[in-house]
């Protein structure tokens, strides 16, 4: 028989393990306190168990307490506003009122994204009646991405539901996120409304979203603005030839202004034949690979019967058989609604300038490339007829180098001899530039922009021997009226360091110093194109003006 005191453990040394003898049951004294110990924990357990039951009670009270005072707060304010004069304004006053804060820009015009409809709806209960029976006021939504933006799929709906039928402002910015579920749910509410659609901007760099948007036979018809930047990656052999929509397929009659970037021609193109504005543009840290034009869709942009303002950047084109700017010279290209033209780096559609007819053309901003037209496409001799922008009032030579023929020079300035107003931005070679390649390469019999009354220049560090190259200019220009030479402080301060050397430059230009800053800020482009773009939702910031603003130089 097994002794109660035993534990058989095996071992294979059987000599180290004590005899039976050696056990001996715990002393009574042990058992006792043993007893008093758990007696003693069942109690403090207990009385944790209490503590903790009063703590709930006491967080419950002071939950009451805290609506209490809310509501006392909120009866008090109810007896101030009674005298308010604002809370007595009529309820249309007041809805104007809330209106008018979503149109609120800062100092630098920039339209606060944050969400005032919910900031006003918070305020009192009579001003959140009044705001939730506003549909105006909910229908413009931002969404900047699951991580980054409190709006959510429940947020979206509730402003879908308060909008009522009003049309809708929509900025989804899908950038450096993984789709998921938030993502899609967002998405798909936003194509169910496309009937509501106004003005609608929409940014992504995910090759999945850019199929969903094509997924489905869309119909906007109230769309106004649209931005659509995906940002994709596609063969660069892939040629653009046609111009057939992508999205929203089934039409968008009022569709007026696009903003598209370089990728979204080939893999994602909206109707586009209704437009007034085109902007196809290369996102700055973009990885998508400019698109290849093919002449024949370049010629059904340029002729887009209603296009104002186009801008294109780093847009390369291939020319066919029968469109060389060389054939097409004697059968212009007219573009009679166009007002506004903006061209960055594309060498390529700069070379058609001399076959383009817009009577209407305002403005025109040319970037980082060299004005040179092929010998084959201007006129043989300098005594032949050139078409000459009869409208034009600004031009804006926002260059790297002028490296252009003297006749290639000659044949621009007549081009754009209605000119009131010259911009010229540039880096930093001088010899390079425009100014300095007219005072030096071209005859002095040559007329140069009679109509010119301000010339905008930011010379830089200039050299002592490039100090008088305005006033040169402005010599060979033989017009008898000052010219106004806006230019930055620091030439002023060059200019004063060193005497003129020519007695004659004296009265030739009426100097205006401004800051760098002021002097590099470019307006934005088109001119007017907040009026473009609704109440809260426009245009994002232009790379192209923010670049320039940032690092350019004026030569």
């Amino acid at each position: 028989m097994t002794h109660p005191n035993w534990c058989i453990i095996p071992s294979t040394n059987l000599q180290a393990w004590p005899t039976p003898c050696q056990f001996s049951p715990p002393p009574r004294t042990q058992l006792l306190a043993s007893r008093l110990n758990m007696k003693s924990l069942s109690s403090l357990l207990e009385k944790k168990r209490r503590l903790e039951a009063e703590r709930e009670e006491l967080f419950r009270r002071l939950e009451e307490v805290e609506r209490e005072i809310k509501n006392t707060q909120a009866e008090c304010g109810a007896i101030y506003n009674i005298d308010s004069p604002i809370l007595s304004l009529p309820a249309e006053i007041t809805c104007s009122i809330f209106l008018q804060a979503l149109e609120f820009r800062d100092e630098d015009g920039c339209i606060d994204t944050h969400a005032t409809e919910l900031t006003i709806s918070h305020v009192c209960r009579q001003w959140r009646a009044a705001a939730i029976a506003l549909p105006s006021l909910w229908s413009s939504f931002y969404y900047h991405g699951p991580s980054a933006s409190p709006a959510t799929p429940d947020r979206f709906k509730a402003y879908l539901d308060r909008s009522k039928s009003n049309t809708l402002e929509l900025w989804l910015d899908l950038r450096k996120t993984t789709p998921d579920e938030q993502v899609w749910a967002i998405l798909e509410e936003t194509i169910a409304v496309v009937s509501r659609w106004r003005v609608v901007s929409i940014f992504s760099d995910s090759s999945e979203i850019a199929s969903q948007l094509k997924s489905k036979a869309l119909h906007a018809p109230n769309l106004e603005h649209l931005t659509l930047q995906l940002d994709l990656k596609y063969t660069p052999n892939r040629i653009f030839r046609h111009l057939e929509p992508q999205f929203i397929t089934e039409g968008a009659p009022k569709l007026t202004s696009a903003w598209l970037d370089v990728s979204v021609p080939v893999v994602c193109l909206p109707p586009i034949s209704t437009l007034t504005t085109l902007r196809i543009e290369f996102l700055e840290d973009s990885k998508a690979i400019s698109p290849i034009l093919s002449s024949a869709a370049l010629q059904s942009i340029l002729t887009l019967p209603n296009l104002e303002n186009l801008s294109l950047a780093e847009v390369e084109i291939i020319y066919e058989y029968g469109f060389d700017p060389s054939v097409m010279r004697n059968h212009p290209i007219l573009m009679n609604s166009l007002r506004h033209l903006r061209i960055d780096y594309s060498e390529d559609l700069c070379r058609l300038l001399p076959i383009i007819r817009a009577p209407l053309l305002e403005t025109l901003v040319l970037l980082n490339m060299s004005i040179g037209f092929a010998p084959s496409v201007i006129p043989f001799r300098t005594d032949m007829p050139v078409y000459s922008f009869p409208s034009l009032t600004s031009l804006s030579l926002l260059h790297k180098r002028c490296d252009a023929e003297p006749e290639s020079l000659w044949h621009f300035v007549l081009m754009t001899n209605a000119a009131r107003k010259i911009t010229v931005l540039r880096g930093s070679n001088l010899k390079k530039g425009i100014l300095y390649n007219i005072v030096q390469g071209l005859p002095s019999r040559m007329p140069l922009w009679p109509h010119l009354e301000t010339l905008t220049c930011d010379f830089g560090p200039l050299a002592r021997d490039f100090l008088d190259v305005p006033f040169e200019f402005q010599l060979l220009r033989k017009n008898t009226e000052v010219l106004t030479l806006v230019t930055s402080e620091n030439w002023m301060v060059a200019l004063k360091n060193h005497a003129l050397p020519n007695s004659t430059f004296a009265g030739l230009l009426a100097i205006e110093a401004v800051s760098e800053g002021e002097l590099r800020h470019i307006a934005p482009w088109p001119p007017g194109a907040h009026s473009l773009s609704g109440k809260r939702i426009g245009f994002e910031t232009d790379r192209i003006t923010t670049r320039l603003s940032e690092s350019m130089f004026a030569y």
